[in-house]
């Protein structure tokens, strides 16, 4: 087997499924892994250049060393053939000329930083940039859902007690009401040259910068506001 680190990618290449090398020499299974091993390398490395915080690993299967394929006087064909660049994929080794090909099953390992608890949270934590941080995870063990900035899950609260190390996942948290109906709240009517505050009541639940009606205790109308912190609601001149 063949296993392969990749630190930060070198130059920008077009990406491709398959990529034609040439092969003059007699075609053994040591010699197909070799360009195998060539092709992938490249390849992931172009995958870098879309993801530069990603760090790639993979393991070529070997093959069975009593194989014997004739020599291949044409360019060597290689295909993933599921266009899978993360967990395991098969690739298609092929010889035009001396019609044969050979299907070889490789493991590809992608690691990225993403969002875990720097420390246990309990149910009902609003998170701040304190209770995150990021580190390194397979993302072949990860499911859907996950968050890759800390700011993403900033301003969210958690729904379950949550560990230490633990990697957050979108399921677990929800967004919290900043504003609740019937809260009394600060109106703020602002431009450029002039701000104006007044008393109002909340009409709707409202998240963080949702627009809400909110009634001015002043004048007795119902105006819709943009919620911008507990208790602070905006209206834009």
């Amino acid at each position: 087997m063949f296993l392969l680190s990749l630190g930060f990618a070198s130059v920008w290449a077009q990406a491709a499924n398959s990529i034609e090398m040439e092969i003059s020499t007699p075609t053994d299974s040591e010699r197909i892994l070799e360009e195998l091993n060539f092709f992938i390398k490249e390849a992931l490395e172009q995958k870098k250049q879309a993801y530069p915080e990603r760090e790639y690993n993979f393991k070529i299967s070997g093959l069975n060393s009593r194989l014997s394929f004739d020599p291949c006087l044409d360019r060597l064909t290689i295909n993933n053939q599921q266009d899978k660049w993360q967990g395991r994929t098969t690739f298609k080794v092929g010889c035009p000329n001396a019609s044969w090909s050979v299907y070889v099953s490789v493991y590809i390992q992608a690691l990225a930083p993403v969002v875990v608890a720097k420390r246990s949270l309990p149910k009902q934590t609003l998170l701040t940039e304190e209770h995150l941080a990021r580190r390194m995870q397979d993302l072949n063990r990860l499911r859907h859902g996950y968050f890759t900035q800390i700011a993403d899950a900033v301003g969210l609260k958690t729904r379950y007690p949550i560990g230490e190390g633990d990697v957050l996942k979108a399921v677990q948290l929800e967004r919290p009401l900043v504003v609740e109906k019937g809260d009394r709240v600060t109106i703020l009517a602002r431009n450029a040259l002039l701000e104006v505050k007044m008393k109002g009541e909340a009409l709707e639940d409202g998240y963080l910068n949702e627009q809400i009606q909110v009634k001015n205790l002043n004048s007795g109308r119902i105006i819709r506001a943009f919620i911008r912190s507990p208790g602070v609601v905006e209206v834009i001149l």
